[in-house]
């Protein structure tokens, strides 16, 4: 999986540079990266435990960037960009609950939670 880029985002480049122009106006200099990456982050843990497409993905973690800029810039989203975030969060819920028919992914071996360090071979300090 590799992590999503701003090209990768469901917008043209028009506007995607106008946002990008706009917000670097208001001093928010690196914005569009910051968001990029938090997001990327961000719907990859919510997601983790299931097998879910990379374009799925991909136009939840656009829906999220977009919503994260537009909220930067005016506080407000155009209509079907709005309509596009409030459908991603609806199933992002969705796959995070478990709610979704997304098989799950394999099981991740259980960690030792009993304690006690290992540091240069003593087993505490």
């Amino acid at each position: 999986m590799a992590a999503f880029a701003k090209t990768n985002l469901s917008i043209g480049d028009a506007e995607l540079t106008e946002i990008q122009e706009a917000l670097e106006n208001l001093g928010q200099r690196d914005a569009v990266e910051n968001a990029v990456v938090a997001r990327d982050r961000y719907v990859r843990d919510q997601t983790a435990r299931y097998i879910v497409p990379e374009d799925t993905l991909m136009r939840l973690w656009s829906a999220y960037v977009l919503f994260d800029l537009y909220t930067l810039l005016t506080g407000e989203m155009p209509a079907n960009r709005k309509i596009a975030y409030d459908e991603a969060v609806k199933e992002m819920r969705e796959i995070r609950d478990g709610d979704s028919t997304y098989p799950l992914a394999e099981a991740q071996p259980e960690r030792d939670t009993q304690g006690g360090a290992d540091w240069g071979g003593c087993k505490e300090i």
